[in-house]
């Protein structure tokens, strides 16, 4: 059983989880706890991890060189 509070928004997160290091990406706050706003939320990090694989930020090294 879950024990998040289901009534205070929620933090989503993109995670690189290559190379034995998980890192994270982007830090999502606040999303409100309805299906659209989660799904909102999820479709954007989406979206920014398909553009960081089409620039060649595919491994822990480029993706710490892009957050620098």
């Amino acid at each position: 059983m879950s024990r998040a509070n289901r009534k205070c928004p929620a933090t989503l997160y993109l995670w690189f989880t290559g190379e034995g290091n998980p890192m994270i990406v982007k830090t999502v706050h606040n999303v409100g706890r309805t299906a659209d706003a989660i799904a909102a939320a999820a479709d954007e990090l989406y979206a920014l991890s398909q553009r960081l694989i089409a620039k060649g930020c595919n491994n822990r090294r480029r993706l710490i060189e892009m957050r620098h």
